[in-house]
């Protein structure tokens, strides 16, 4: 019987029923061996929970409504135009600093 490899690196000691310990399996690529070996035993099983979970996020996706949103925000000021004059000054502060800004960063 096999309990883990969390009990290969344990000494085993004898019950004091008289009855030896649980045998212990050699360590190393026999564990990686019964790994694969069991997944392959189990590919129907995976195969089955791969098929339904891809399954269910397809119904997720096609019976979901589709939400889009969009943000925008619009600097109003006072009157005056706002449109930029020749040199780039506008009446809205804020739009003078953001012009500003963007003309320092473009090539």
């Amino acid at each position: 019987m096999y309990f883990g490899p969390a009990l290969n690196s344990r000494q085993q000691y004898q019950l004091p029923s008289g009855y030896p310990g649980a045998p212990t399996e050699p360590s190393g690529e026999s564990d990686v061996a019964s790994i694969i070996g069991t997944l392959l035993r189990r590919r129907r099983a995976l195969l089955a929970i791969f098929v339904c979970f891809l399954s269910l996020v397809v119904l997720w996706t096609l019976l979901t409504p589709r939400l889009y949103t969009a943000t925008a925000k619009l600097i109003v000021g006072a009157g005056g135009g706002g449109a930029p004059s020749r040199n780039g000054d506008t009446a809205l502060p804020l739009l003078n600093a953001l012009l500003a800004a963007g003309a320092a960063q473009s090539p």
